[in-house]
């Protein structure tokens, strides 16, 4: 498994360097299986994606195994920000395992069957991009 440093800001400023190293103190991707071909997720462009969300404890909360896979446009906030920024870069056949902070996921609000203020781990596989 490898670490994966994520870039979330476009300029090089202090102020977003900084913003930057707080952001990796807390966010981890680790890639589980790299492809260096094919179609690469950019924002703006429509990703496909089988996934398995779980608590910290283990539990499962979500899945698309055995269902069709979620697609959404990323970038444009149609699903928490630690998968807008954890699936950026990658490419079709990949996996990564996702371990995102409450204030990249849902923070102080409880959905579901997921408490307030959890870190969530998602092992996601980009199938598709377009």
């Amino acid at each position: 498994m490898v670490f994966t440093k994520i870039a979330v800001v476009a300029d090089d400023s202090p102020k977003a360097r900084a913003a930057l190293k707080e952001i990796e103190k807390r966010y981890h991707v680790v890639e589980l299986s790299r492809r260096r071909t094919g179609a690469q997720a950019v924002a703006g462009s429509l990703v496909s994606v089988n996934y398995t969300g779980k608590l910290e404890n283990g539990t499962v909360f979500d899945t698309s195994v055995g269902k069709a896979p979620i697609q959404f446009p990323l970038g444009q906030g149609y699903v928490i920000k630690g998968w807008e920024q954890g699936l950026l870069g990658m490419k079709v056949g990949g996996k990564r395992l996702l371990i995102i902070p409450p204030d990249m996921a849902y923070g102080d609000k409880a959905t579901g069957p997921i408490p307030a203020n959890s870190t969530l781990l998602f092992e996601v596989e980009l199938v598709g991009v377009k």
